[in-house]
């Protein structure tokens, strides 16, 4: 079971990345010893415990019996990872690229058969309907339309600010409801007419279908996410266990 991950250890584990890939470690194959990391960071050693169980299960270190926490350094050269759920702007931020998203259209729309199928709402259900465009370094990357139920939230949302929130943190601040985990389809496809001319590409990229869903397993969010093909070249990890 992967350890809880509040504010602070999601801190912790970002700096301890940023420690690690900016070469803080280099001239050790482990790192220091829970203690010694705990005082280089800051924190409680229970925080890094948390950290540290967290790193092993996403395969960035591995505990060696009389040799202590390994880097695992074919790892942290990925740059982009499919098997880990991040926002966009967390997985440019790893990447170390700068980034911006714009939203370039919020409308309400009712639910067609599709919508609610994915939803499990009612046909005729009033939804957001929410598109953005997300940069890395100026250069548009990522085309994201989303689709919420207008009743999950508590009052309705009218400002286009809120939307330029992660959906996740437009869920959790104002609907009450926390994603806990993703369905996910990759389609690779051929970049359609319509999304063109916002991600100045017409080759080959991958559209992500995604259902977000709540630990009581309640869909809240569909998504359909086109990443752009000649930016993007996502790995994964398989660990046996």
């Amino acid at each position: 079971m992967r350890p809880v991950v509040t504010k602070l250890s999601s801190k912790v584990l970002r700096d301890l990345y940023a420690l690690i890939r900016d070469g803080y470690f280099d001239n050790s194959e482990t790192l220091p010893k829970e203690e010694d990391l705990a005082k280089i960071l800051q924190v409680s050693r229970s925080v890094i415990r948390d950290v540290l169980k967290t790193m092993e299960q996403e395969g960035y270190v591995i505990r060696v019996k009389k040799k202590g926490t390994v880097i695992n350094r074919r790892v942290f050269d990925i740059k982009f990872r499919m098997d880990i759920e991040y926002e966009f702007k967390d997985l440019l931020e790893l990447a170390r690229y700068q980034h911006s998203a714009e939203v370039l259209e919020m409308t309400q729309i009712e639910a067609d058969e599709f919508l609610a199928e994915k939803l499990e709402c009612a046909i005729g259900e009033k939804i957001y309907k929410v598109v953005k465009l997300v940069r890395a370094n100026g250069l548009p990357v990522i085309y994201c339309e989303d689709f919420t139920i207008e009743s999950s939230f508590k009052e309705s949302l009218n400002n286009k600010n809120i939307f330029r929130l992660p959906v996740f943190d437009q869920l959790e601040k104002f609907a009450g409801e926390r994603i806990d985990f993703k369905l996910t389809k990759l389609v690779p496809c051929i970049t359609p007419p319509e999304i063109q001319k916002y991600l100045e590409d017409d080759g080959v990229m991958l559209m992500v279908e995604e259902i977000g869903f709540t630990n009581k397993l309640k869909p809240v969010l569909f998504a359909n996410v086109y990443w752009r093909g000649d930016f993007f070249s996502f790995q994964t990890i398989r660990k046996r266990y």
